[in-house]
């Protein structure tokens, strides 16, 4: 099945299985962002920004990715902790957040495209 819906600006297709997220075939956060890759659940499965020309819109896209698929931040989740990883060349940024039932998510976000730039 796949979700497919725009908010905020926010065109976001979610491959769902059995309700769970499988994959994200694209994502489009403001003109010329789109989220590509996995779920986020791992490294080897992260949300791959593309287009973010820099790391202020890069980060912005990666909020407006969380809200779209987990709900309105401090309503729906709250961020607990955000690190830099990098691994095999790439640069990551990971993500910690608590949903509202106290359920914990993290989430991790290939950066490499616009990392350092500003």
């Amino acid at each position: 099945m796949i979700f497919k819906t725009v908010v905020l600006g926010a065109t976001v297709s979610i491959l769902l299985a059995g309700g769970i997220v499988t994959g994200v075939s694209r994502v489009t956060a403001q003109p010329g962002i789109t989220f590509e890759g996995g779920p986020g659940d791992s490294m080897e499965k992260a949300v791959v920004i593309k287009g973010a020309t820099n790391s202020r819109d890069g980060i912005a896209a990666e909020y407006a990715y969380l809200e779209k698929r987990f709900g309105k931040r401090n309503v729906d989740w709250k961020l607990k902790r955000q690190s830099l990883r990098h691994h095999q060349g790439k640069h990551f940024d990971f993500l910690e957040i608590e949903l509202k039932d106290g359920s914990p998510k993290e989430v991790f976000f290939d950066i490499t495209e616009f990392f350092g730039k500003f």
